[in-house]
Formats: structure tokens, C-alpha cells, sequence
């Protein structure tokens, strides 16, 4: 699986592309050019998340492309009011990808299907399961499929749960407070040895990421 940026100079491409100080082949991960898109990424927060993606891209199989985009207005569960812009420029299944922070995860399910109804989605099926909701969606006459897939682990103790829960378990962390302060106190140099030590070790990343790689393989049809 590779990656199309929908801004190419967005700061997301270039977090992605700053993977390379990591040894990872970019050019594994990331196209320049596409004819068409039909599946897209939407990530709700920025960095970490953004290179994450880049790392599972690279150990995920399959020429497939994925776009990438990160709404520069908009954050957390409002990513979803751009929903229909991106439907709009021809795609047909989109992963959203969310930190839970402090929601209770029916509260964030909730409040997803409560905005994509708001803006005139049809929820025609649901499947949720282990932090991925899946839904069969219509807009008129388009039939598209929405995927959210909620970042964050429910062993690890922290305030408001993210990417950084993931993160700071592969660094074998003690969390204080949230994990997203506890990854931020980390040196640079153990930062690029967890970076490094996911390029080596795919099994590793199916066991800390499992709901962002079931969320991927749902989104490239390989479930």
C-alpha cells in the first residue's frame, strides 16, 4: 500500500517524508503522481498520526493506492463536515482515523453517526468491533462505505487515550497523566530507536496497531 497525498505540500507529506531520517525507503510509501483516487485517508489529529500511517503503508501489502489528507481547519470528530467534499472528488470508502481522548467510545460512535446524518448521509448498515466502526453509507444515489477507526489501548492508564498510547507501549513508557505528554518527554534519540525498531519488526506493529491494521486492510479489501 502507498500513499497520495491530496496536498502534496501539506505538512502531512512532509512528516511522512521525514520518515527517511529513520532509514525507511519513501519511496516505498509514498507516490507522486495518481490518475484517481478512490480510497482516502482522513486523519482527526496530526503528528504522531500522520507518520504512523507512513509506517504501516510501508509493512502493509499490495500496490494499492491510498490518498492522505489532514482537514487544516478542522480537527477531531468536525474532520467528518468535509466528508462530502471528499466523496465529491470520486471516492467511495474513506478511513477516518480519530483519537479517542476522554470520550467513552459509544459516546464517539455516537457523535460520528450524529454528523455524518447532520450533513445528509444514510447510515445503512453498521458493523463495530474492537474500536473499528464500518458503515455502509448512501448520498443520493452514491453508495460508499465509512470506516473509524479509534486510536488508542485500554490497558494503557492515561487521562485521554491517542496514537501515543500505542507509542509510548512499544517504548515501554510508564504513562503519567496522558500518554501523549509521556511520548512528548521523550528524547529524540529514543523517538527514532521506536521508529527504527518498527521498520525491522512487522509483527510487532499488527500486535500494538491492531485496529489502525484491520481498519487499513478493511480499506484496501485484504479483511
Amino acid at each position: 500500500m502507498r500513499l497520495s497525498f491530496l496536498n502534496p505540500e501539506s505538512r502531512t507529506a512532509i512528516n511522512v517524508t521525514r520518515l527517511r531520517k529513520y532509514e525507511y525507503e519513501t519511496n516505498k510509501i509514498i507516490v507522486d503522481w495518481v490518475k484517481s483516487l478512490v480510497t482516502l485517508v482522513v486523519l482527526a489529529d496530526g503528528t504522531p498520526d500522520d507518520q504512523m500511517v507512513g509506517v504501516l503503508s510501508y509493512h502493509l501489502n499490495g500496490n494499492q493506492v491510498v490518498g492522505v489528507v489532514k482537514p487544516t481547519e478542522r480537527t477531531h470528530l468536525s474532520v467528518l463536515y468535509e466528508l462530502k467534499v471528499y466523496l465529491n472528488l470520486g471516492i467511495n470508502k474513506v478511513m477516518v482515523l480519530i483519537d479517542q481522548e476522554d470520550l467513552p467510545l459509544s459516546n464517539l460512535f455516537g457523535q460520528a453517526e450524529d454528523i455524518m446524518k447532520e450533513i445528509g448521509i444514510k447510515l445503512d448498515t453498521k458493523e463495530e468491533k474492537d474500536r473499528v466502526g464500518v458503515y455502509q453509507c448512501s448520498l443520493a444515489s452514491k453508495k460508499f462505505e465509512i470506516i473509524i477507526v479509534v486510536n488508542g489501548l485500554s490497558e494503557v492508564c492515561t487521562d485521554k487515550h491517542s496514537i501515543e498510547d500505542h507509542l509510548t507501549k512499544a517504548a515501554g513508557i510508564e504513562v503519567k497523566g496522558n500518554s501523549k505528554d509521556s511520548w512528548e518527554t521523550l528524547k529524540s534519540k529514543h523517538e527514532e530507536e521506536v521508529f527504527r525498531k518498527f521498520k525491522r519488526k512487522r509483527k510487532e506493529i499488527e500486535k500494538l496497531f491492531p485496529q489502525q491494521v484491520s481498519g487499513f486492510k478493511r480499506l484496501t479489501d485484504e479483511h
